[in-house]
């Protein structure tokens, strides 16, 4: 687009609207991509194969190494040396509610567990004229995909939710996860809406998030693989109580 250009190894971004000006290069390496396979292609499993679904959602990495710089006006920001996400939509319009949520800012006893990043996307779903509350949960750990979603049998076990925080706990045949998030303060993002740029959303990039990840047991107590706080998190809660 113009002088920016972006892909899943490299951001190039050049902005200039008078008294705002972005420029950034942004190399990515070690990428962790969602686990693909012939019937579940990417995060939405075999329903990305459904034509005419008003929004698509992919997972192009959950996790990598950033380098390079960001400059702010004259303000250089020195990127190298962290941890990137990204994620890619497409579509029509953004669906009439949902939750989402992302963070691989995790430490544990004060040291960063590297790989280490969840998603999260709750969003009623419009399907052959009804509706449905469809979900994609995923956790990586170490160099281990957990995958929680509607396409292949995890069970919303629970799901609150004010304007600022909300709780989920999701559960397969093998796992379970648990997610609790809170947002701070939050900018207003452009949304599809029916193919045009219209709608306005409210999205964080300072929230925590508490995962709990735990292993079901035949007998006794769940056995927890892991239990710590994300930062920096993502968090956007729009129009949730369409979500019932």
């Amino acid at each position: 687009i113009a002088d920016n250009m972006f892909s899943s190894r490299r951001v190039i971004l050049k902005v200039d609207r008078g008294t705002t000006q972005l420029e950034a290069d942004l190399q990515f390496d070690h990428l962790n991509p969602w686990p693909r396979s012939l019937f579940f292609p990417g995060a939405m499993g075999w329903y990305a194969f459904v034509p005419k679904m008003e929004c698509y959602h992919g997972v192009v990495s959950m996790d990598h190494g950033i380098k390079g710089h960001f400059y702010f006006g004259s303000k250089r920001i020195d990127f190298t040396g962290g941890r990137g996400y990204i994620e890619k939509d497409w579509g029509t319009s953004f669906p009439q509610g949902w939750v989402w949520l992302q963070s691989n800012h995790f430490h544990i006893n004060g040291a960063a567990t590297i790989p280490c990043s969840v998603m999260l996307s709750i969003a009623k779903i419009p399907w052959r004229g009804k509706h449905f509350n469809g979900f994609i949960c995923g956790f990586l750990y170490g160099r281990k995909h957990y995958v929680f979603a509607t396409y292949n049998r995890t069970k919303l076990k629970e799901l609150r939710y004010t304007n600022r925080d909300v709780q989920a706990v999701l559960e397969n045949n093998r796992y379970g996860i648990s997610i609790s998030a809170s947002r701070q303060n939050s900018a207003t993002l452009l949304s599809p809406v029916m193919g045009a740029m219209d709608g306005r959303i409210a999205e964080s990039i300072d929230a925590s998030v508490q995962v709990t990840l735990y292993k079901k047991p035949r007998k006794g107590k769940r056995l927890v693989l892991f239990d710590a706080e994300g930062r920096c998190g993502g968090l956007e809660i729009a129009n949730p109580h369409v979500l019932g």
